[in-house]
């Protein structure tokens, strides 16, 4: 019995290994008339490969370790992470390195809304599993049904918000730290409430400090870009200095509006107060680096948060007989300026 040599056959069938190895094992996603012409190419090189089937002895290849294209793909919808490409980076090095020690590729699509514009082998579904980020369209999510999956990024779906879990802790562990550092009230301004993610955050940080019995002030408006203008950031600045004068901590949900406010508050002096301090989320090391004093950082650890992903989906990958739902879990932890 000759050996199979799915690359000489993938070459003479003029496509991807792939596909041989699809239609030799009795996968969907290839057509009857080129199953026929792989076959008659196996049958004329005299090879008998082990199929999958009832009467078949099973063997351990990559097939049945769930491994069909030793492909994986990234996609990212939105721009986002354009704002927020350290965060990003942070996550998909160690997911691509992770992949690499395993012999497995893997694609990166910046349009997550059409399928149109996915790369080839993504909308040929010739994929082993795909991670999410931002809001991928339902359309994407369709077309790849079936394939193995996992959300890096909280999300919409039919008006629902689901969020990663560690988004609310944030806000808990950071009113928890004001009640043990003896600050009594608290200023949580995020003028983006259409973002689900940084609106638990400052809700769990609102309910956890009543519960601590600290004063609270909350300042929420429509939603203010990263690109935004001076202008904007000032009439926003008009909206809330009275109240940010007047706390001695503000917990602000996310590093780049951290970062837009900061001149703002050293200009109207609000840390010539002793005892004062700001709570900023994300440890995005690129917004905050220049900042003084610095603010107390709730950090997400996402080069963490790559890895157990990676580890995760290349479970669920090479185990497809088991039904379990798998997600990524953020655990923040809250960085000082003082250590």
């Amino acid at each position: 019995m000759a050996k199979l040599n799915l690359d000489v056959i993938a070459k003479k069938a003029g496509v991807s290994i792939a596909t041989v190895s699809r239609a030799l094992n009795g996968l969907p996603g290839v057509s009857e008339s080129r199953v026929a012409q792989i076959q008659q190419i196996v049958d004329e090189m005299g090879e008998r490969p082990k199929l999958r089937g009832r009467n078949q002895v099973k063997v351990k290849t990559a097939v049945s370790l769930g491994v069909y294209y030793n492909t994986v793909a990234i996609i990212v919808a939105g721009d986002g992470f354009l704002h927020a490409s350290e965060v990003f980076l942070k996550q998909v090095h160690p997911i691509c390195q992770r992949f690499a020690e395993e012999g497995i590729a893997v694609l990166i699509s910046t349009d997550g809304m059409s399928v149109q514009k996915l790369p080839q082998s993504i909308r040929d579904r010739e994929i082993d599993g795909v991670f999410y980020f931002g809001n991928v369209s339902a359309e994407v999510c369709g077309h790849l049904s079936g394939v193995t999956s996992l959300w890096m990024t909280s999300r919409r779906e039919h008006g629902k918000p689901f969020l990663l879990a560690g988004n609310r802790r944030a806000g808990v562990i950071s009113a928890e730290y004001l009640a043990e550092h003896s600050y009594k009230k608290v200023f949580i301004i995020n003028p983006d409430r259409e973002a689900d993610a940084l609106v638990a955050r400052g809700g769990a940080c609102e309910a956890r400090a009543r519960e601590l019995e600290l004063e609270v002030g909350i300042h929420s408006s429509s939603r203010l870009a990263p690109d935004s203008g001076r202008e904007a950031w000032a009439h926003l600045w008009d909206e809330i200095v009275a109240d940010v004068l007047a706390a001695d901590a503000l917990f602000i949900p996310a590093d780049w509006l951290t970062a837009s406010l900061y001149p703002f508050l050293i200009a109207n002096g609000f840390f010539d107060r002793p005892n004062v301090t700001v709570i900023s989320c994300g440890g995005y090391t690129s917004y905050l680096r220049g900042l003084h004093p610095a603010p107390v950082t709730v950090d997400f650890g996402y080069d963490v948060v790559g890895r157990v992903a990676a580890d995760q989906l290349l479970w669920k990958i090479r185990n497809p007989q088991i039904s379990r739902e798998i997600s990524v879990v953020i655990n923040p932890v809250i960085i000082s300026s003082d250590g």
